[in-house]
């Protein structure tokens, strides 16, 4: 494991120094088309040439640059206001009287102004309301595919 460690270090080693002797290089390049500033004398006459540099070749981190999006003149489409909130369950005349549990089996009896149901768990109590699950707290129901919502018991004075 120590061997294993040992190589990984000179390997990282000789990176590094491949990777300064490489910035050293950059910099003398650059060196020698400084300007000498100030009272330095310079050792050859500066010419008004404009000397090129060579470009570097970075690597795109963040990808190629892209040109802007055209926005486009076709009209768009106006939001439309949010639905209003449907009215709870119990507000439809829903009321739960009772469970019955059986082993792994549970029912409900379900109270409503058209009478009364004795449900389970995928039953329909009417279009596009369905019995999700029954548990402790009472019956969910969902409406047309929507959050479940929780028929509880009622509390008689």
């Amino acid at each position: 494991m120590r061997l294993l460690g040992w190589i990984v270090m000179l390997a990282a080693l000789a990176f590094a120094g491949k990777a300064g002797h490489d910035l050293w290089q950059d910099l003398q390049q650059e060196e020698d088309q400084i300007a000498l500033v100030g009272n330095a004398k310079p050792a050859e006459p500066v010419t008004d040439e404009v000397v090129e540099r060579k470009p570097r070749n970075w690597p795109p981190i963040f990808g190629e640059p892209q040109p802007p999006k055209p926005v486009s003149d076709a009209p768009q489409e106006e939001p439309q206001p949010p639905k209003p909130p449907k009215p709870p369950i119990d507000s439809l005349g829903y009321a739960l009287k009772g469970m019955v549990q059986m082993g792994s089996a549970t029912w409900a009896m379900i109270d409503h102004p058209t009478g009364e149901r004795l449900v389970r768990r995928g039953d329909e109590l009417a279009e596009d309301i369905q019995v999700v699950k029954i548990d402790q707290a009472g019956v969910w129901v969902s409406r047309s595919g929507d959050e479940p919502e929780l028929l509880e018991f009622v509390d008689q004075p």
